[in-house]
């Protein structure tokens, strides 16, 4: 069984970053969903209705929170619902692939491994010589 994925994100940007990884993958992911946060929306209205998206997507493994933006309002509506280690901020594409690709891992050790893909996409390309930037 898998541990579930939720993207908490503002408008759009879960939903162009699971597309893309879908793209990538060619398949479709199971056990992912995508929550938005509008600008404009009222947290506690979104707190509760991620709370009930929470809730069925959790099928004995847990759920697994991946944030774009540390601080804002969809953060803090993740944060709301979901114990700190299973909130994972600063969502990027190598952060959901990897979470992707190791869904059948505990939810704790998941957390772990998408935080080390994320962290790892996270660099400076080499210059054409192949010496690294100063």
């Amino acid at each position: 069984m898998n541990t579930s994925l939720m993207l908490v994100t503002h408008p759009g940007v879960g939903r162009m970053l699971l597309e893309t990884a879908e793209s990538i993958l060619k398949r479709t992911v199971d056990d992912i969903e995508c929550f938005e946060v509008p600008l404009e929306s009222d947290p506690e209205e979104r707190i509760t209705a991620a709370k009930a998206l929470r809730k069925k997507l959790d099928h004995g493994q847990g759920v697994l929170l991946l944030n774009d933006l540390y601080g804002a309002t969809p953060f803090n509506v993740a944060r709301a619902i979901e114990e700190p280690q299973h909130v994972l901020t600063g969502l990027n594409l190598c952060m959901l692939l990897r979470a992707i690709n190791y869904q059948q891992h505990a939810l704790d050790e998941l957390a772990n491994i998408a935080r080390e893909g994320g962290q790892k996409g996270l660099c400076f390309a080499e210059q054409p010589e192949g010496k690294p930037r100063d």
